[in-house]
């Protein structure tokens, strides 16, 4: 693994798909770190989770493995967060998806996502959202349909020697950071679900809009994530 061999002793890592199950856990080299699933990126474990994870390990960068492109933006399977829920989601007033919803949690403790893999649109999005950000494209849509995915040998050879470059020089990579009072807004697929959280404190519902408006990122994001779970239990 890149972020061994250039000494670094200790990484985190959270499964953010699946719950999980696409980690291969024999597979772990012993100086990495298993958090549970889903539990850096969203509230699913609890917000402070966040605390423990961000404030107590003295994390320097944040790296993202097989993102998606938000939804509306092209490429392989574009959504934000979930495609049957949320048709856009947005940062004051900017659309985001995964990647920018994420850098920006990792943002708020000073956290600089440094480096980015996934498809070549979410490749795009993330060089257009962090400056000197290392995006990595492993596979690309095709105008017919079809996705050209480069083998896996090849894929991890590339990750491997790219994330080594960044590794190497990242200090010039700055955490994303959202102007506040911020608000975080999505638009729902199915207006029936708005109900469920039309007389939440700071959520204001119109239609199939949800606007979130605080003073602090991370407390809206967690608010999106308390929207989120009770349709996900609905």
């Amino acid at each position: 693994m890149a972020c061994v061999a250039r000494g670094y002793k200790k990484v985190l890592l959270s499964e953010s798909h699946n719950f999980g199950m696409n980690t291969v856990y024999d597979a772990l080299m012993p100086n990495i770190t298993l958090l549970p699933p889903h539990s850096a990126q969203s509230s699913l474990k609890g917000t402070e989770m966040w605390d423990t994870i961000y404030k107590e390990n003295n994390i320097i960068a944040a790296i993202m493995v097989g993102m998606h492109p938000r939804a509306g933006a092209g490429g392989f399977f574009p959504h934000s967060w979930d495609s049957k829920v949320f048709k856009c989601i947005k940062i004051n007033g900017e659309p985001h998806g995964e990647i920018g919803t994420i850098a920006a949690l990792l943002g708020c403790h000073d956290i600089p996502l440094i480096c980015v893999v996934g498809d070549s649109v979410a490749a795009q999005e993330a060089e257009a959202l962090i400056p000197g950000i290392k995006a990595i494209s492993v596979k690309e849509q095709q105008a017919d349909g079809w996705v050209r995915v480069l083998p896996p040998a090849q894929a991890e050879k590339l990750i491997y020697s790219e994330v080594s470059k960044c590794l190497q020089d990242f200090q010039h990579i700055k955490p994303m950071k959202v102007t506040v009072p911020v608000e975080l807004s999505f638009e729902l697929n199915h207006k029936e679900h708005a109900s469920l959280f039309a007389n939440d404190p700071g959520v204001q519902v119109s239609g199939e809009t949800v606007c979130i408006n605080s003073n602090s990122y991370q407390d809206a994001y967690a608010a999106f994530w308390d929207c989120y779970l009770k349709i996900m239990v609905s």
